[in-house]
């Protein structure tokens, strides 16, 4: 499964730049959008029918302001677009859709102001969160989208420079410190622990061309989806908007396969059970049974095993849920 976050800073700006193209070429199961500034009655001159996803929105009450979107190829068991905090809930900063697989959770943070007279209101938001998230213990979360914090210095250009600065400021790190007390995951730094890898430049002083820029979009997941977790990187070189797309992809089993196994229902440890079981078949009918032994299986108890069958035996996804 591929998701992809974007922060496109004006949804009907962003379809002026071949976005659509990009969207589709893109391969994505799932794209998150932020900052839409868009308004439902707007939405029809830019007609999305043709991109095989399923869409949901969250416009807010303000024109112009927030919203974020998510593009989807299967349809959730539930769509949340509130999560009790007024201010935050009526300017359109958060989509959550429960999936038997996982809950996906597509936030756009407030910036906080640069005189930081909405710091407060940022900071209480994500206390909020964090006391909302940590009522979700053993649940297999995607928590992705522009969180407008630079977690360390390795996460800007210029972390001396910024020190007291929104988006850098102590109070605001700490908040995500608390998230990964929870155990929640930074995707991307599972992958790169290297400085200068951003997702947002400003526009002035040709920040972008000098990579001048802070890494504020994550995609963070808890420590049961973790295992599934298969790469995590930044797609700097897209360009539209101030922030460019981040990207990461999970071994996730799809609806259609639950489905036709007849466990879509099922609690979740009894679902993956009958799963392993039934790649075990898959594999056996395969004949690839040395796959059993490797520290991958071990580790992940059959998760993405159907993706490890396709690549030896040089089928697809489609093909193995015909066996």
């Amino acid at each position: 499964m591929k998701i992809i976050s974007w922060n496109v800073n004006g949804l009907r700006s962003i379809c002026k730049k071949n976005f659509k193209e990009w969207f589709k070429k893109s391969g994505a199961d799932i794209l998150c959008l932020q900052e839409i500034k868009i308004q439902k009655d707007q939405l029809q001159k830019l007609c999305f029918d043709d991109t095989n996803h399923l869409s949901y929105f969250n416009f807010g009450k303000r024109k112009g302001y927030a919203g974020v979107a998510i593009f989807a190829k299967e349809k959730p068991k539930s769509v949340k677009q509130i999560i009790g905090l007024k201010r935050f809930d009526d300017e359109g900063r958060i989509l959550i859709l429960e999936y038997p697989q996982f809950v996906l959770i597509n936030l756009y943070l407030s910036h906080g102001g640069r005189g930081k007279e909405d710091l407060g209101y940022k900071l209480e938001v994500y206390d909020y969160l964090l006391n909302f998230l940590k009522k979700q213990k053993n649940t297999n979360i995607i928590l992705i989208g522009d969180f407008n914090i630079a977690h360390t210095e390795l996460d800007l250009a210029r972390p001396r420079d910024n020190l007291k600065n929104t988006i850098f400021t102590v109070e605001e790190r700490k908040k995500l410190d608390d998230l990964e007390k929870l155990g929640f995951i930074d995707t991307f730094r599972c992958f790169n622990g290297d400085g200068g890898n951003y997702t947002w430049w400003p526009y002035f002083a040709n920040a972008r061309a000098r990579n001048l820029g802070w890494r504020i979009d994550y995609c963070f997941v808890s420590n049961p989806m973790a295992k599934d977790l298969k790469a995590a990187f930044i797609l700097k070189n897209v360009p539209g908007s101030d922030h460019c797309p981040i990207f990461c992809s999970f071994d996730v089993f799809s609806l259609e396969l639950l489905i036709k196994l007849g466990i879509l229902d099922l609690p979740l440890q009894e679902r993956e059970e009958k799963m392993i079981n039934f790649w075990v078949g898959v594999l056996k009918r395969s004949q690839i049974t040395d796959m059993f032994m490797t520290p991958r299986w071990r580790q992940s108890k059959g998760s993405g095993i159907e993706y490890q069958v396709a690549q030896e035996k040089g089928m697809t996804i489609h093909d193995l849920e015909a066996e």
